[in-house]
């Protein structure tokens, strides 16, 4: 909740707290809810095809791009928690403890290197 003010297009409920849910019909949230999905699926092709080359610096730069939105390390964790129970949800059976660590590794690998990149944006 204390992340929604990173998002100009959050439309909060009126009866007091949360998200309403014409949020998620918005077309900015939709837009920018394909951008972190494709962040995430470029993070894992590149990891498999072991190009970090390639990876790492662009994380780095989502970040110093990131730091101007406001976005701050304590965020990370908290985005990483709702990937894995989105995950979850989606995957049901099929989210085993492995398969719920290589998740891991790799949002580890994409919070580390934008986290790398937040301390360039805010310097």
């Amino acid at each position: 909740p204390s992340a929604t003010s990173l998002f100009e297009f959050v439309i909060h409920n009126k009866e007091g707290g949360g998200v309403a849910e014409e949020t998620f019909r918005n077309k900015r949230f939709q837009i920018h809810a394909r951008r972190v999905i494709g962040t995430v699926d470029l993070a894992v092709d590149l990891l498999e095809q072991n190009d970090l080359e390639t990876l790492i610096p662009a994380l780095q730069s989502l970040g110093t791009k990131h730091a101007r939105y406001g976005v701050k390390n304590e965020h990370f964790p908290i985005v990483g928690e709702a990937l894995l129970d989105t995950l979850g949800t989606a995957l049901g059976d099929e989210f085993s403890a492995e398969v719920k660590e290589a998740w891991v590794g790799v949002y580890g690998v994409i919070a580390d290197n934008m986290s790398a990149g937040l301390k360039d944006g805010n310097n």
